[in-house]
């Protein structure tokens, strides 16, 4: 029998000491490389700099937050400091803060001299890659003590929630038909890929990623919902159509106005148990995407693709954490109305099961389940049901949505 627990991840010692010692040379470097040209600058002018200024090279490396793109002061500025000096030779050798033209030298080299905010962004990500050839894993957590205290807590070894053996599996799902028996179809299949995987001494619940398709309002999701509560897996639910979709699923990585890890692993590490469920709904509407700036495609299908298979869901890099992530457990749910038009890669990593139009025995199905335990509100449910079930608009949401408005309210009990 296979463990009854996964390590999802594992947070690595701090080597943030590490990155900070590169970025130091970087700065260092950066700021040689500047003293150099400055150096240049006086040469063309006659000029030596080192009699003229003390320079604190400790200070000026600190950044700015403030400033240009690149360094604070370009050459031109400096080169019209020095030509001035240069034409007032009796000014040369006074002392510093007694002359105006070498207080207006000594700012004006500082600036020069000093790193720009933008500068030691990038110095910074150098420093980083510096750090991870060297040492490879995981560097970008280390600089975000939030992000790295969340994921802490679920470091390690997880337990995977659900059933343990066959005999339970058959038990889960004997509880998922009781309470969705007008989709048996879409049950049984799932029901037989758990079954299969528990014989194979799989434990806790697990599925292949599954896709559900049809009219909407046959209770797709519901169905989703209830398999992971039976279960007692987390879940999460998806909007494919929700902006920058592909960044909820994988995360935004560092370098980004935000950094953020992505849903799946948000919600493993907040829960601690390493097979969620999670849902996708009207995943037909993940189609769209475009290419960012930084080459990244905002397709929602693009970024599941990996996810849905298992060799590649194992080895899963979050961008943002930088940590390698095994997300292999969690188990896929997606609903849509439609398949025609989702790409091959994507239907050949998926069990795809079609859930027809609901029949009028299917709605008796789920008035026996949804409606409460009284007589009369049954009765009017039938008629609304026997008056309308071949409306073409017709589905579950209406038959839940006058069931609340049937069914007697806390607030109207306080009335009285």
């Amino acid at each position: 029998m296979m463990s009854d627990k996964l390590t999802v991840y594992t947070l690595p010692g701090d080597r943030s000491d590490l990155w900070k010692d590169a970025l130091e040379e970087e700065c260092q470097r950066a700021h040689l490389a500047r003293l150099k040209s400055l150096h240049a600058i006086f040469d063309a002018h006659d000029l030596d700099l080192d009699d003229l200024v003390l320079i604190d090279a400790d200070e000026i490396t600190e950044p700015r937050v403030m400033g240009r793109n690149y360094f604070i002061y370009d050459e031109q500025q400096v080169a019209a400091v020095t030509l001035d000096i240069r034409r007032h030779p009796g000014k040369v050798g006074m002392p510093l803060m007694t002359d105006g033209s070498i207080d207006a030298l000594c700012t004006t080299i500082q600036n020069f001299l000093r790193i720009s905010k933008t500068v030691h962004d990038v110095l910074s990500k150098r420093a980083e890659g510096k750090v991870r050839k060297g040492h490879p894993g995981p560097l970008p957590i280390d600089k975000d003590k939030e992000l790295k205290n969340f994921l802490s807590g679920s470091s390690g070894s997880l337990p995977l929630a659900g059933p343990r053996s066959v005999h339970q599996i058959d038990e889960m799902f004997a509880r998922v038909h009781a309470r969705a028996p007008w989709l048996r179809h879409a049950t049984q299949r799932i029901w037989k890929h758990a079954r299969g995987r528990a014989a194979a001494g799989v434990t806790g619940y697990s599925a292949p990623p599954i896709m559900l398709w049809g009219p909407g309002g046959t209770g797709k999701t519901e169905l989703s919902a209830i398999i992971a509560e039976e279960a007692g897996c987390p879940a999460l639910e998806m909007d494919a159509g929700a902006g920058s979709a592909s960044f909820r699923v994988t995360g935004v990585e560092s370098g980004f106005s935000t950094r953020q890890i992505g849903e799946p692993l948000r919600l493993i590490a907040e829960h601690g148990i390493a097979n969620p469920v999670i849902t996708i709904n009207e995943v037909e509407k993940a189609m769209g995407g475009v290419n960012t700036a930084g080459g990244l495609n905002t397709s929602m299908i693009a970024a599941l693709l990996p996810m849905l298979e298992p060799s590649t869901a194992a080895s899963f890099r979050c961008p943002a954490s930088g940590l390698v992530c095994d997300m292999s457990r969690i188990s896929w749910m997606m609903t849509g109305n439609s398949i025609s038009h989702l790409p091959a890669p994507f239907l050949t990593r998926i069990e795809v099961i079609e859930v027809p139009g609901l029949s009028l025995k299917n709605y008796f199905e789920a008035l026996d389940v949804l409606c409460p335990d009284d007589p009369e509100m049954v009765l009017a449910l039938s008629h609304f049901v026997l008056d309308n079930h071949s409306k073409p608009e017709f589905s579950l949401r209406q038959i839940i949505r006058v069931i609340d408005r049937l069914t007697p309210s806390e607030e109207a009990y306080l009335c009285h």
